[in-house]
């Protein structure tokens, strides 16, 4: 067997030959290989990385961010922005609101006002500024200022709760206010039966209403529909 040609492809030595010396194959090892691979990987997809990649991806973090901060400056815009089609229904309001102008704050002051129970006494009330004060003066004040080189109008000071019992009767809720608040009602039905309207108008607004002043809401309601009183 000694004579016989090995036909393998390699001829195995004795082991001290060249083939069994130890060789450093650490930087082929898989797991280390990996690892950079990760490591490139998070640098591309975190923009950490100096590559185009990279640059394409701190380029768009950075769009990114300019959106999110464009939407957060319009959605404050929208928050602080009184809106006048359902606003008025069932007014929020809160300090650094803006209003169009004084005649519309005046009439979200009331009915927000209204709808809480809460009664007020105006201490200004002129085209620059609109003040509101309790008017047993317990600390309760909505203070308005206009705005420079334009109509609209801010609530600047908005101290909003009383420290007494709401009141059954509330004086801001004035017979020109229901005339305005049931006309299209009163166009439905201009004979409507005035303790109907007192009985609708103190279950929805949550206060009582003389019966004298339902009949002068009838009246003016009658004179708005002729075109006699404005808003």
């Amino acid at each position: 067997m000694g004579d016989e040609e090995d036909d393998s492809d390699y001829h195995v030595e004795s082991e001290g030959s060249d083939l069994f010396e130890d060789v450093d194959t650490s930087e082929n090892d898989v797991g280390k290989m990996w690892a950079d691979y990760e490591g490139s990987k998070d640098g591309i997809l975190h923009g950490n990385s100096m590559d185009l990649g990279g640059r394409k991806t701190m380029q768009h973090e950075a769009d990114m961010g300019a959106k999110f901060e464009s939407f957060d400056s319009e959605r404050d815009n929208e928050l602080f922005d009184f809106n006048e089609e359902v606003g008025l229904k069932d007014p929020t309001l809160c300090k650094g609101m803006k209003f169009t102008n004084g005649h519309m704050f005046r009439k979200a002051l009331r009915e927000w006002a209204i709808r809480k129970g809460d009664a007020y006494v105006m201490v200004k009330n002129n085209r620059f500024k609109i003040t509101a004060v309790c008017k047993n003066k317990c600390g309760y004040r909505v203070h308005g200022n206009k705005l420079r080189d334009c109509d609209t109008l801010q609530i600047k000071t908005f101290k909003s709760v009383h420290n007494y019992p709401r009141e059954a009767y509330n004086h801001i809720v004035s017979s020109k206010y229901l005339a305005f608040k049931c006309l299209e009602k009163f166009r439905e039905n201009p004979n409507w039966d005035v303790r109907a309207m007192q009985k609708k108008i103190q279950r929805e607004l949550g206060t009582k209403i003389s019966i004298s002043k339902c009949y002068r809401e009838n009246n003016k309601a009658k004179a708005i529909n002729d075109g006699d009183v404005r808003e």
